[in-house]
């Protein structure tokens, strides 16, 4: 009798541990150690796996590694290989939405903040330089990599297609439209959580839209877009001080 319960007990413990989750320390040690290639090769190994497919830490793995590597000459050197940052923002993508409740992806939050920051930087550039399709474009890019600021890049893309033809604002106006929308469909998550670059975006997003929807009299969706933020931007003085110059 005492043989047959301890032969449950085990049958059950090896169930129990076939359906948790791997820890992934393998992928840990390639990232620690730069071996990249190889962290790209294992990743997709675990994403392709069916019982993983609900899990976003393959996915966050496979884009560090692709990131990586998006620097080095293995872009030139190797044809796989030649649209890596790209690829690593998809796969990034793909793991902010599969990190449902918003928790799984905290341990690579220091990882998120150097692609979004990078990819701030380029929009920014880009601005500078009046390529305003090309920013539209890396906008598009910031709002793959954010959970919190996604219709915030809408607003932000809408402001820059202006800045490319004010004289025509239809462009600009559409993508302002689709971003109200979405800030319909849900409700602010703490702003505590937004990340730095995050909070950057909106800003610079919100400011330039108002400022764009003044020129253009398109004076009634402004409210909605100060009281949705508002919970965001109540305490920035230096929000608050570009507003008021906005309005002067």
């Amino acid at each position: 009798m005492k043989n047959k319960i301890l032969f449950l007990l085990f049958n059950f413990t090896v169930l129990f541990l076939n359906g948790q989750p791997p820890k992934y320390d393998d992928l840990k040690i390639l990232f620690a150690d730069a071996q990249y290639e190889k962290l790209v090769k294992d990743a997709e190994k675990y994403v392709n796996k069916p019982d993983l497919s609900e899990d976003p830490i393959p996915n966050v793995y496979l884009s560090m590694g692709l990131y990586k590597i998006s620097f080095t000459s293995l872009v030139e050197e190797n044809p796989a290989f030649s649209d890596s940052r790209e690829a690593s923002y998809e796969a990034l993508s793909a793991a902010i939405e599969l990190d449902k409740n918003g928790t799984k992806l905290d341990e690579h939050a220091a990882f998120i903040d150097e692609v979004q920051e990078y990819v701030m930087e380029v929009i920014g550039n880009e601005v500078e330089l009046e390529s305003y399709t090309k920013a539209a474009s890396y906008i598009k890019t910031y709002a793959k990599v954010t959970k919190n600021a996604k219709a915030a890049a809408k607003l932000y893309e809408g402001y820059v297609k202006y800045l490319k033809a004010p004289d025509d604002a239809s462009s600009a106006e559409s993508a302002w439209e689709k971003a109200i929308k979405m800030l319909t469909k849900d409700s602010l998550n703490d702003p505590s959580n937004w990340t730095k670059n995050d909070l950057i975006l909106a800003k610079n997003g919100l400011l330039g839209t108002v400022k764009s929807m003044i020129a253009i009299e398109n004076i009634d969706n402004i409210d909605i877009l100060l009281e949705y933020y508002k919970p965001v931007f109540r305490e920035d003085e230096e929000f608050l001080t570009e507003l008021e110059k906005i309005y002067r």
